[in-house]
């Protein structure tokens, strides 16, 4: 909301910002008086911890109009919301507006995003996968990784830490591995991944399929037994193929009287 006057202030704008940001407040002063005025603009109104400076303007001629700024800078823990605060002046002569109502609107920051590439990762005993943390902010954010898993499954990341700059996405390399027996069948381990770059944590779930190891083994020779089987039967059909062509005469050869 604006206040208007002839000869005083009001807010010609509307001011936002997201936490840990600064919002700007747009405000005219008119000094509608005969004679020269130096004017003071300040918030009143505000959170004591959300820092506004006044702003001092002038002096100003008679009828002068100008144009200044309040930058409010929010802190990172300031909540999401609209806030009404009084823009007031000191130093107007008697009669003009000191005043004009004024509205703060703090956004909420879009937070990380994070996912897991692949989102099952399969092994015997161990699998790699990567954790993507994407920004959607205006500003770098430098994420803090962890990663939880149930009882028996260890989980290693390269790094706890990484800035990821607004609009990017970093991979980051990870690893899977299951402790215990390798006896039994296939076992499914669940798993947490969080990025929290202040703004609230993003959490990816996903899943180690940890696959029997007697049944690898087997699909792994029965793999070598096919590579092997087709191996010597490409080998046996290109020995045929030149013994049936050292057997065969040479073309346009005649035999000989003592061969008839």
């Amino acid at each position: 909301m604006t206040g208007v006057a002839i000869g005083g202030v009001r807010v010609t704008g509307a001011a936002r910002a997201v936490a840990g940001r600064t919002a700007s407040v747009p405000v005219e002063v008119t000094n509608g008086a005969g004679a020269g005025a130096e004017v003071v603009v300040r918030a009143v109104g505000l959170d004591p911890a959300w820092a506004c400076r006044p702003v001092r303007c002038g002096p100003l001629a008679a009828s002068e109009v100008a144009a200044v700024r309040l930058a409010v800078t929010l802190p990172q823990w300031a909540p999401a919301g609209e806030f009404p605060f009084v823009v007031a002046t000191a130093g107007l002569p008697d009669g003009a507006a000191t005043e004009a109502d004024a509205l703060l609107v703090v956004e909420c920051e879009p937070g990380l995003r994070v996912a897991l590439e692949p989102r099952v990762p399969r092994g015997v005993r161990r699998a790699r996968f990567a954790i993507a943390v994407e920004n959607p902010a205006r500003h770098d954010v430098v994420a803090t990784i962890t990663a939880d898993g149930v009882r028996g499954l260890r989980l290693r990341h390269r790094v706890r830490e990484v800035t990821v700059a607004p609009g990017a996405r970093v991979r980051v390399r990870a690893r899977a591995r299951v402790t215990g027996r390798l006896g039994g069948g296939e076992r499914r381990l669940p798993f947490a991944v969080t990025a929290d770059g202040g703004a609230g944590p993003a959490r990816a779930d996903g899943v180690f399929v940890a696959e029997p190891w007697t049944a690898t083994l087997l699909a792994r020779a029965a793999l070598v037994l096919v590579i092997v089987g087709v191996w010597l039967g490409v080998t046996l059909l290109v020995v045929g193929i030149v013994a049936d062509r050292a057997h065969r005469p040479a073309k346009g050869l005649v035999p000989s009287a003592g061969d008839e």
